[in-house]
């Protein structure tokens, strides 16, 4: 919007006209960004007021240590020399700009009387402006710690000769001390050694002072945290007018609490907070300033970036799409219940792109995300029709026949877009499947990443380049995370987009721009600089429809990734052939496996190798020591549960089978799995009935909640009965970690054989370097698969 620049403008000349009328600002290298900072950071101090100065970018540069400190320092500086609190008392120590020390005696009415080895000197009052007092012993020599930095930086910036050395209003800056001397390293703002030009200490957490290059009492304290200022200043009763806090992680939570609670109390007059996150100020205690995009790129003369969704068409898929949803819908009006967490399911589908027409590895990705969303809506809907009583058959061959649908009619249109284009400089994809995209893909291009790689290195691309994203899903992030990270850089994003998916776009914009138009015309803003910013607000049409894909964004309540990525604790099995080998394995599909490409290790996940592929597979070994490690990091009792859940169907099962046999000698574990398949179960092998008896056995729940509900309808057992509620709690709770701390595990074994021992992951670490070993010789051999099924059964052990 061509206003936000002109706004943009006013508030640079708004800044710079107030700043010169005070301070000589060409002495700083400051941009029109920084000099806005220095603006709103000079008023907060001057007016007492307490700010808050958001930004968009935790990295941002000019929202970092270094110019925040200067801006105090001079802002603060000019405050003392307005009311200079200077005072000469018997017995100080004074410093004249050569550096030669004296003791003030006494005033005797006619002349100041100093004293030191080389003698007695009388001076008049404005020859004694020329000294400093110093926090120093007089010394029989010159000192090394002279003034000149000082007396330069104020000079420079003030025009003045006479300086005070006693400071009547005082700041104290919680920040980080090692970011801080980095910066100073690199800093071009002035030409100054900044260390001895303010007079600031450093505080450690133990007490210790540091950055004592000038002989002046501080101007500015600056301590680690809230509490090392409490310790050693606040409680030594130093009084300080202003408290700077830097970074988010210095005024989160607790700290949060404690900022606010001593500005009521007025154990500090007023406070400036600079961070990249909000924080809770339900008392609006803090006037706000939340930096935008769109403001940066102009002040800094940057490339403007852009968000496009590009329209994909394809009626036929989109139709099947709908038509599952339209029953969804019906099922849900029929039955008063709520299938969102099904309907959202066709994230999945949208972000379903080959990499190739013909023969793509990534069919593997399509038939695992087929088999995905029918085990989720399955589940869902078993456990909706069950808690209502209801008989769910037809209702599931439906739900089956509108999923067969959609894959049948998927045809892949936003590869055939991509093969149009004359070159791509930068490709998205979703981070599992950029191997075989670097594989496959045949279209003229510069870079294919995965979204977390790109936001690694984009800072360092020169220039505005055009990017292009698979879809707004499957990239790791909540979508709109994928927007602000889109929209907030220099570069041109371009979704492809399905009909749904470019009205989510849509929805995003204009809420974005209203955001924007909020925060110029917020009235904190307004009082800071007293510029008028007159736009209307779009109007935004709440779409129910795509409520459900867009993870409550109207509201942005907290989420849980979990909630949005069911493939990180759903399990889809795969049951693999190796070549030369008559025992078969199953795996999870998300396990992570090493393929051989051109005779390197490449990493990749289960479901997308095929036969012929020479691959290393790592085998859960050790999930007894998994259960083990996180049972350790317990502190509420959850895997006692566990193990008390586990017992519990465990010895509902025995009892039945041991009271059936007792009454037919002939019923064994083959009927018994009959019985169960009778009520629902769909476990095809009696190794794992057998295994259920086994009370050795460390499998601790079955593979899935429906087996647990044919042996709550087979046994009819009071405990069990009793319990299964929790039964499926515990077990869902169990299942979850235990798949994710064994893909982790999995990951850092990968690690390891494809770094050639250097990389050592979290998980890995907790574990004995000849067990690491063991793991690498014995868990992950070298081996050909033969084939490859989806299956119910459970993982291998």
């Amino acid at each position: 919007m061509q206003i936000i620049k002109t706004y943009t403008q006013e508030l640079i000349n708004k800044a710079k006209e107030y700043l010169t009328k005070e301070y000589r600002l060409e002495a700083l290298n400051l941009s029109d960004f920084q000099a806005i900072n220095f603006y709103l950071i000079d008023k907060a101090i001057s007016k007492e007021e307490n700010l808050f100065i958001e930004s968009f970018d935790k990295e941002l540069p000019a929202l970092s240590q270094f110019p925040a400190v200067l801006s105090v320092a001079i802002s603060l500086f000019f405050k003392n020399f307005c009311d200079d609190a200077t005072t000469f008392e018997s017995g100080a120590v004074l410093q004249h700009p050569s550096g030669e020390r004296f003791v003030f005696i006494k005033y005797d009415g006619k002349d100041y009387i100093l004293k030191n080895r080389n003698g007695t000197k009388y001076i008049n009052k404005k020859q004694l402006r020329k000294y400093a007092v110093v926090d120093a012993e007089l010394i029989n020599r010159i000192p090394r710690a002279r003034l000149t930095q000082y007396r330069k930086l104020y000079d420079l910036i003030f025009d003045i000769k006479n300086i005070p050395s006693q400071f009547k209003y005082k700041s104290a800056i919680i920040m980080s001390k090692n970011e801080f001397e980095s910066e100073l390293r690199t800093q071009d703002y002035i030409d100054i050694d900044i260390r001895k030009a303010i007079p600031m200490r450093w505080i450690a957490r133990s007490g210790r002072e540091n950055w004592n290059h000038i002989p002046l009492e501080p101007m500015i304290y600056c301590v680690p945290d809230y509490d090392t200022l409490q310790t050693y200043v606040l409680n030594k009763g130093i009084d300080i007018e202003t408290l700077v806090v830097i970074g988010k992680n210095k005024y989160k939570d607790k700290v949060s609490t404690k900022l606010r609670l001593a500005l009521r109390n007025e154990d500090i007059p007023n406070c400036i907070i600079l961070g990249s996150e909000g924080f809770n100020d339900e008392q609006n205690q803090f006037l706000k300033w939340k930096w935008t995009f769109p403001e940066f790129e102009y002040l800094e003369d940057k490339a403007p970036g852009e968000i496009k969704a590009i329209n994909i068409e394809d009626a036929v898929f989109q139709e099947k799409i709908d038509a599952l949803m339209t029953y969804l819908s019906t099922l849900e009006k029929e039955n008063s219940m709520s299938l969102l967490n099904v309907k959202r399911l066709r994230r999945f589908l949208y972000a379903l792109v080959l990499a190739k027409p013909n023969d793509s590895r990534n069919l593997s990705q399509v038939e695992f995300v087929q088999h995905l969303i029918k085990k989720v809506a399955s589940e869902t809907i078993e456990q909706d029709f069950y808690d209502l009583e209801l008989d769910d058959t037809v209702a599931q061959a439906q739900l089956r026949l509108h999923i067969d649908a959609i894959f049948k009619n998927f045809n892949n249109n936003k590869l055939k877009y991509l093969e149009r284009l004359k070159f791509i400089n930068y490709l998205i994809v979703p981070k599992r499947l950029v191997e075989n995209w670097k594989d496959e893909f045949k279209g003229k291009h510069h870079k294919i990443l995965s979204l977390k790689e790109f936001k690694e290195l984009h800072k360092n691309i020169n220039g505005s380049k055009k990017v292009y994203v698979l879809s707004l899903y499957n990239n790791g992030k909540y979508y709109d995370e994928v927007l602000d990270f889109a929209i907030n850089s220099p570069h041109r994003f371009h979704f492809l987009s399905y009909p749904e998916e470019a009205k989510v776009i849509k929805t995003y914009i204009d809420k974005y721009d209203n955001s924007l138009i909020t925060e110029y015309q917020s009235k904190d803003r307004k009082k800071l600089t007293a510029l008028d910013f007159k736009v209307k607000l779009k109007e935004v049409i709440e779409n129910k429809s795509l409520e459900d894909i867009m993870d409550g964004f109207y509201t942005r309540n907290d989420r849980s990734e979990q909630t949005y990525d069911y493939e990180s604790h759903k399990q889809v099995n795969y049951r693999i052939n190796f070549q030369g080998s008559t025992e078969s394995l199953v795996y999870d599909g998300s396990k992570t496996v090493l393929i051989k490409k051109n005779g390197k290790w490449i990493k990749s996940k289960t479901y997308n190798v095929l036969a012929g592929d020479t691959v290393r597979v790592y085998n859960n070994l050790s999930k007894e020591r998994l259960f083990s490690i996180a049972s350790q990091e317990d502190s509420n009792g959850r895997f006692q549960e566990v193990e008390k859940m586990s017992r519990l169907w465990k010895e509902s099962l025995s009892r039945y089978f041991t009271n059936r046999i007792e009454k037919d000698r002939h019923y064994d574990k083959d009927r018994l799995l009959s019985s169960l398949k009778a009520k629902g179960s769909k476990i095809t092998n009696v190794v794992t009935i057998s295994k259920w008896l086994n009370k050795e056995d460390k499998e601790r729940f079955p593979h899935s909640d429906n087996e647990l509900r044919a042996m709550k309808m087979l046994f009819e057992d009071e405990a069990l009965n009793r319990s299964f509620v929790e039964l499926l709690k515990v077990k869902r709770f169990y299942r979850g970690l235990m798949i994710s701390l064994g893909r982790d595990l999995s990951d850092d074994v990968m690690d390891y054989i494809v770094s050639d021992g250097k990389n050592t992951g979290k998980m890995l670490s907790k574990f004995q370097t000849e067990e690491i070993q063991a793991f690498v010789r014995s868990a992950a051999p070298i081996r050909t698969i033969e084939s490859k099924a989806i299956t119910e059964d459970e993982e291998s052990n």
